[in-house]
């Protein structure tokens, strides 16, 4: 379950915020099982469609000329959080894409390829802030930490700001699932910046 809260006329240039529902009936219960990771077998179901409703929200944010740089913000609870890891570890690759499609745009001087449908392009800081997570499959953090280093060494002047944050109770179990989480150590740079 993914809301997405985009803030009002009068406090544009404040971040949109995308929170994803922990385990809150039965069928998220059956996700929470699921063999690899929480989540692993059925995000990549629903990615698209949120991906979809996430550029469609900065397309028309992004309307509006005191909106200069974009900012995301991705907040999840239990499974919810294994599912901002995993939408987290999507825009990281999302966003990489479209730098690198840019970057190949402007090498080949080939202006027609750069797309006014690149939106994710107009992010310029990516946060996420989980609570009492599982983990996700090492695959999924790989790629995120792969994309994260690539966009923090882009050399087209794109600059972007990517911080993770993991709270965690200490007697609650759940984070025990899944197997890593998405954890950005090594990207060392001041554009991503990890705390």
């Amino acid at each position: 379950n993914c809301r997405i809260w985009v803030p009002e006329a009068k406090h544009l240039g404040k971040p949109i915020i995308i929170t994803l529902q922990g385990t809150a009936c039965s069928a998220a219960l059956l996700r929470d099982t699921e063999a690899d990771a929480p989540g692993a077998e059925s995000f990549p179901l629903s990615e698209q469609s949120i991906l979809d409703k996430i550029k469609h929200t900065i397309s028309i944010y992004t309307k509006s000329p005191s909106v200069d740089k974009l900012e995301l913000e991705i907040y999840g609870h239990s499974l919810g959080g294994a599912d901002a890891q995993h939408l987290f570890a999507s825009l990281l690759g999302k966003i990489a894409e479209q730098v690198q499609s840019l970057k190949e745009a402007k090498s080949l001087e080939d202006t027609e390829k750069i797309s006014s449908d690149e939106a994710f392009l107009k992010v310029r800081r990516l946060s996420m802030m989980v609570c009492n997570s599982p983990a996700v499959t090492a695959q999924v953090a790989t790629k995120a930490h792969k994309d994260a280093s690539y966009l923090a060494k882009n050399d087209i002047g794109i600059n972007i700001t990517i911080s993770v944050d993991y709270y965690f109770a200490a007697a609650d179990l759940i984070q025990k699932g899944g197997h890593t989480h998405v954890l950005l150590k090594g990207v060392d740079t001041a554009l991503a910046r990890v705390r």
